[in-house]
């Protein structure tokens, strides 16, 4: 059990706000499946599927990801043939640009593509949806972590509650697909032996043709991807203490006027920086650094912060030892975790396994659909919460 000091922290404060919301998004799956079916009807009758948001962290998790759609594509970047009234338009919204986006999503029904939008009942982008899948949460971005000498609050909720209906939207697709006598081609992490290969051996494929699943009830994936992100947000809480610390680490650096470093292997999280919400302390997304440089840079009272896969990032826990400064590692699939052990290294176990990929569709060769956006989301602002209630 928690103990009252540890409720009240910034992690946990967001920690609960996600775990309630995915509660709240297992009260919408009619919605989620009626909208499925209808989207399976249009891709077995020759439609294509895209993604389209206002934030660029949707469009990052929905396309190119492990253990999702392997034909989703982003429909401002990915070439594709032209829009027809068959195809189907996934859009997320945070509420960003509300009029720009519904005049674009409008455009797109008036061809004919059925849009669907995942996001607020109180945004009025909602009006632009032939569908909505409600993520449950006011206008906007959502943050909820109240800091002192902060007028508003920090750390936003409503980009993981998007990715989290996205997901549960992908498991019941994937299911409709197979009432139609039909299994849907997903993709397998690159990370995985022999995923590059078979990704590419399914480059325009939509339906397999070499793998037939059994129809699967309405609600059987969702309702297993709810029960393992309930176990990777469970994980996360029972290491509380560790995000308390890195955050301690963090703002010291910080009142020392040394830098705060965070990289990582991600979809969704590379999006957060600047959102509103924000507390903007340090850059939330250094994978386009120059890593000799950056190492070549870090100095021993910086600390270094890593989103992680499931893959031993070596380089930068040699970097870090070398400079002598503090790290915290947020990493899944952690058979490495041993690797990870000196005192001012701090490792979080976020829960999802090797793979990542977390659904078995019966009859299918590999999972499917994986937690580890939401969840590696989730705890990077759990632990900004906590830096900025140092600051």
């Amino acid at each position: 059990m928690d103990s009252p000091h540890q409720i009240n922290r910034p992690a946990a404060i967001y920690l609960r706000t996600i775990e309630r919301m995915l509660g709240d998004l297992g009260t919408t799956m009619d919605t989620i499946t009626a909208a499925a079916e209808q989207v399976a009807g249009r891709l077995t009758g020759g439609g294509q599927i895209y993604a389209v948001a206002d934030e660029e962290g949707f469009v990052s998790e929905a396309c190119g990801r492990a253990g999702g759609i392997r034909q989703m594509k982003n429909i401002r970047h990915d070439e594709h043939p032209p829009l027809t009234g068959n195809d189907v338009i996934l859009a997320g919204t945070l509420n960003h640009d509300p009029e720009s986006q519904a005049r674009e999503l409008n455009e797109y029904r008036n061809i004919g593509a059925l849009v669907i939008v995942f996001g607020s009942t109180q945004s009025s982008v909602s009006e632009a949806a032939d569908i909505l899948i409600d993520n449950g949460m006011p206008n906007g971005t959502n943050p909820v972590i109240e800091v002192a000498c902060r007028e508003k609050p920090v750390c936003p909720t409503a980009g993981v509650a998007n990715i989290s209906a996205l997901w549960l939207f992908a498991c019941e697709l994937a299911a409709a697909c197979t009432r139609l006598g039909k299994t849907l081609a997903m993709y397998e992490s690159g990370g995985m032996p022999g995923g590059g290969a078979r990704n590419n051996a399914y480059q325009d494929v939509m339906f397999h043709e070499d793998l037939v699943a059994p129809p699967v009830g309405p609600g059987v994936l969702a309702n297993q991807f709810i029960a393992e992100m309930a176990r990777c947000f469970t994980e996360l809480s029972t290491q509380y203490p560790r995000f308390f610390q890195g955050g301690v680490l963090m703002a010291q650096s910080l009142e020392s006027g040394h830098r705060v470093w965070i990289s990582g292997n991600a979809h969704h999280f590379s999006a957060q920086n600047g959102m509103p919400g924000d507390p903007g302390l340090f850059s939330l997304n250094l994978n386009d650094m120059d890593m000799a440089a950056a190492v070549d840079a870090f100095q021993s009272k910086d600390t270094f912060a890593y989103m992680g896969y499931f893959s031993y990032p070596e380089p930068f826990v040699k970097a870090t030892r070398q400079a002598g400064m503090s790290s915290v590692w947020l990493q899944g699939g952690c058979e490495y975790r041993y690797f990870i052990n000196r005192p001012q290294e701090i490792l979080i176990d976020c829960g999802w396994k090797h793979g990542d990929a977390c659904i078995d569709l019966p009859g299918y060769d590999i999972l499917i659909i994986p937690p580890s956006g939401v969840v590696q989301t989730a705890a990077l602002w759990m632990l900004v919460g906590e830096a900025a209630s140092h600051v």
